[in-house]
């Protein structure tokens, strides 16, 4: 019978999964509560790097599913890291990919509710603002993709934005988008809910617990070796946050896990008065700031043009980060100053509170999930961009369906670890990268406009320079540093062209690209076929075709 390359995978794990329940009677725990300091199992189908709210979710969905052989295992104790902090916002605004993993995360959230978890969770739906024109197109594009699956979005006037949101100064808007089914929760307390609700399904947590080497066999995960002895797996899954990409370098061979944090500031307040816990959240994209009700107060957090990256010298991320994190009010002020001019009555908290907690940022700001191709059964969920909350439950349910049925069973392409390459993965490069990339969540995506400037010229072709001095103004593919057109006005001197101020309409370079064409359809154009490769150049003619 005729086997795909994944139902042979998948028949042999079902082969040794069947081998190991044989040689293990004892496999088999359950407990009620969370144990702190266990002694660690021997043997467990599934280990998982980490107990933050995405491993706290894995666990859970494998254990749903009927495996209850999971051993989670953490250098400090479980929930203890980063994924506890946070806004807590749970925004559905986004592209259907991110929205249908968000929206189950709502779901699953809801049912811990039900089942009388007191996680603060409310559906209070949330602002979108706009202050100048392209801002309000690129609203109106997202609503154009948005509505049509499935999301509940309108576009709403300055009056309209003010009687949802009274304390909202509005006098500089050009307008916003009402989501009505957003929603924030507690993230600390879903964190503990999910491990406790894991736990209690059999899954094992063990803490203060350092992993040392991840033990493999013909490129295939084998165990693992912790402070505290060593364990055989069939599986092993790096929800490590922070730390990830320093686990993916304890194996051979070394797994890509390009994830760097980043200072993550918000800001606090006592409570002030009429705030109501159904006030929507804000997200002043302009402004690069956020807000949303807290304990009768409010949360103010931002994605900065110029991001922090934590830990800048140090070689590796201590385990009692905590101290490292300080409180940049000379930083984090500007933005503060934007919120209160957002909404005035932020002016009249006393002593609000500034706290500074690192979260993972990826090269391209999209989530690192799925099976390494380096390894096999070693799988990443990574990356969450300073909101694990909103991605944990879709995150947790996809990667444990892909590991159970050895394949994955939704649309996960944009997140796939496969995306990356050796280069992606350098230190330096990321440290460049989160600069850059966590102000991007809020920046306005113009179309083929997009081009990174931080941490660029890493594979350069021979006749990169050049093309430089002919003018040529440079994207990158994969690394590749890639001529997007030639400014036929630069004459060589002074500094080279770079790609103009982004736009909805007539780009700047349209009329260069224009002549472009003209030289390719009436007389003979170089074409390198591909990136990098001087031997691939090659010559076309129209009158050769």
């Amino acid at each position: 019978m005729f086997l795909t390359r994944w139902q042979k995978r998948l028949y042999l794990k079902k082969l040794n999964r069947w081998s190991i329940s044989l040689s293990n009677c004892d496999c088999t725990r359950t407990h009620s509560t969370i144990s702190h300091e266990p002694v660690l199992p021997t043997q467990a189908q599934v280990v998982i790097c980490g107990t933050g709210v995405v491993a706290n979710s894995l666990a859970y969905h494998l254990v749903e599913n009927g495996w209850s052989d999971i051993v989670l295992i953490d250098q400090g104790k479980p929930c203890g890291g980063t994924s506890h902090f946070g806004s807590g916002t749970l925004g559905l605004f986004k592209p259907i990919a991110e929205r249908n993993i968000i929206k189950y995360s709502i779901k699953l959230y809801r049912q811990l509710e039900a089942k009388g978890y007191d996680i603060g969770l409310k559906q209070c739906g949330s602002l979108n603002l706009a202050q100048t024109k392209d801002r309000m197109i690129a609203l109106k594009r997202r609503i154009a993709y948005s509505s049509p699956t499935g999301l509940h979005c309108e576009m709403l006037g300055k009056n309209e934005l003010k009687r949802l949101h009274p304390f909202l100064n509005t006098d500089d808007l050009e307008g916003g988008v009402w989501v009505p089914e957003d929603g924030v929760a507690n993230p600390q307390a879903i964190c503990k809910s999910l491990a406790k609700l894991a736990s209690e399904g059999g899954a094992h947590y063990v803490t203060n617990c350092h992993i040392e080497k991840v033990v493999t066999e013909e490129d295939r995960i084998k165990g693992v070796h912790t402070s505290r002895g060593f364990i055989y797996c069939e599986y092993f899954v790096n929800c490590a946050g922070m730390w990830a990409r320093e686990v993916g370098n304890l194996c051979s061979p070394k797994v890509r896990v390009p994830v760097y944090p980043a200072e993550h500031f918000y800001v606090t307040t006592s409570p002030l008065p009429g705030i109501g816990v159904d006030l929507p959240c804000i997200r002043d994209f302009d402004s690069h700031i956020y807000a949303r009700e807290y304990n009768s107060g409010f949360l103010v957090g931002g994605f900065e043009k110029t991001a922090k990256p934590a830990f800048l010298n140090m070689k590796l991320i201590p385990p009692d980060w905590k101290k490292d994190m300080p409180l940049d009010w000379k930083h984090f002020m500007p933005y503060w100053e934007k919120a209160m001019s957002r909404i005035p009555i932020l002016k009249d908290a006393v002593y609000p509170t500034l706290a500074n907690s690192p979260d993972t940022f990826t090269p391209n700001g999209k989530w690192i999930l799925g099976e390494t191709p380096e390894i096999d059964n070693y799988f990443v969920a990574v990356g969450m961009n300073g909101n694990p909350l909103q991605g944990a439950g879709g995150i947790g349910k996809a990667m444990a369906e892909w590991i159970i049925e050895g394949k994955p069973t939704q649309e996960h392409l944009a997140f796939d670890v496969q995306r990356f390459l050796d280069l992606h993965n350098n230190r330096m490069y990321l440290q460049e990268r989160t600069k850059e990339v966590v102000g991007r969540h809020y920046s306005i995506p113009y179309p083929h406009q997009n081009e990174y400037k931080n941490a660029r010229k890493l594979r350069c072709s021979p006749l990169f320079s050049v093309l430089e001095k002919r003018g040529a103004v440079f994207g990158t593919r994969m690394g590749y540093e890639r001529p997007l057109y030639f400014d036929t006005t630069y004459n060589g001197k002074g500094s080279p062209p770079e790609m103009p101020p982004g736009t909805f309409y007539k780009p700047k370079f349209f009329d260069f690209m224009l002549e472009e064409y003209y030289a390719c359809r009436e007389t003979v154009v170089a074409c390198p076929a591909r990136s990098g490769r001087l031997e691939s150049t090659r010559v076309l003619n129209p009158y050769s075709l």
